[in-house]
C-alpha cells in the first residue's frame, strides 16, 4: 500500500466541489439578482448536450481511437492541423446550437441580455459539473489504487501500476488548475452566449464573431499548452496556459459587463429581428 498524498486528496475535493457548485451558485445568483428564469439555464444545458455531448464529443473520441489517425498525429503538421480542426468544430457546433436555440426556441420578447447570460451559465455549467464529477471519481480511483496491493488486480496489474505512477506524478495542487479553468470557461461561455444573442437580434455577423472568438480561445489554450509543455515541462506549461486562459476570461468578463446597461435590454426587447448580415 502506497502513502496517500493528503494535499492531492484535498485538491481533488476542492476542485470537484467548485466545479459542481460554482455554476449552480452562479445560476442561483442570476435568478435572484437579475430575475433570469431557470428554464434558460436548462436550455443552455440542453444546447451543450445536443451540440457536444451526443454529437461532436463521441465523434472526436471515435476519430482519435483510429490507428491511422494516431499515427498521423505524430507528424507536427497534422497535429497542428488537428488543433485547428478541433477548435473550429467546437465553435461551430456549440455556437450553431446556441443560435438555433435563440432563433427557434426562444420567443422574441425573451431574447434579452439576462436570459442569454443564464443560457451561457447552463452551457458552461453542465460541462463544469461533468468535469467535477470526473474529479470526484478520480479521487476515488486515487484512494483505491493507493491502498490496494498490486496482486489483487490479477491480469490487470500492468494497467494498475501505470495508473498508480500517473497519480504519483501529480503535484498536490494540480487538480485546482482544472477548477480554475472551469471558472474561466464559464465566464467565456457567458460572453459567447451574448454574441450569439446579438446575431439574432442585430446582425448575423455577430455569430461569425462568436465562432471566431470560441475557436480562437480553444486553439490558443491548446497551442499554448503544447508549446510551453515541450519547452519547460508539463507542469509549467499548465500554469502558463491557465494564465493565458485567465487573461481571455477577463476580456470576456469585461464584454459581459459593458453589454449590461439598461439600454441594451430595451434594444433587445424592441429590436427588429433579422438573420441577414
Amino acid at each position: 500500500m502506497n502513502q496517500i498524498n493528503l494535499w492531492l486528496v484535498i485538491s481533488f475535493v476542492i476542485a470537484g466541489i467548485t466545479e459542481v457548485l460554482a455554476p449552480i451558485g452562479l445560476a442561483f445568483w442570476l435568478w435572484r439578482r437579475l430575475q433570469a428564469p431557470w428554464k434558460f439555464f436548462w436550455m443552455g444545458v440542453l444546447v451543450f448536450v445536443a451540440s457536444q455531448g451526443v454529437t461532436r464529443i463521441p465523434a472526436m473520441v471515435v476519430l482519435q481511437m483510429q490507428p491511422w489517425f494516431q499515427q498521423a498525429l505524430k507528424e507536427p503538421t497534422y497535429l497542428w492541423l488537428f488543433f485547428v480542426f478541433a477548435a473550429i468544430t467546437a465553435g461551430l457546433f456549440e455556437e450553431t446550437g446556441r443560435w438555433l436555440a435563440f432563433r427557434y426556441a426562444i420567443r422574441p420578447q425573451d431574447r434579452t441580455w439576462r436570459n442569454s447570460v443564464m443560457i451561457g451559465a447552463g452551457h458552461g455549467g453542465i460541462e463544469s459539473i461533468g468535469i467535477g464529477v470526473l474529479a470526484i471519481l478520480s479521487l476515488i480511483g486515487y484512494i483505491v489504487i493507493s491502498m490496494a496491493p498490486s496482486h489483487v488486480m490479477g491480469a490487470n496489474v500492468e494497467q494498475f501500476e501505470t495508473a498508480r505512477r500517473q497519480y504519483e506524478a501529480l503535484l498536490g495542487w494540480e487538480p485546482l488548475l482544472g477548477a480554475w479553468e472551469r471558472l474561466c470557461a464559464i465566464t467565456l461561455h457567458l460572453a459567447f452566449s451574448i454574441l450569439v444573442l446579438f446575431s439574432v437580434v442585430r446582425r448575423f455577423r455577430w455569430w461569425w464573431l462568436a465562432l471566431l472568438a470560441h475557436a480562437t480561445v480553444d486553439f490558443v489554450a491548446v497551442a499554448t499548452l503544447h508549446v510551453t509543455s515541450r519547452a519547460w515541462g508539463q507542469t509549467t506549461g499548465m500554469v502558463i496556459t491557465e494564465f493565458v486562459v485567465t487573461a481571455m476570461a477577463i476580456a470576456a468578463a469585461w464584454f459581459v459587463l459593458v453589454t449590461r446597461p439598461k439600454d441594451i435590454e430595451i434594444a433587445v426587447s424592441d429590436a427588429h429581428f433579422t438573420d441577414s448580415a
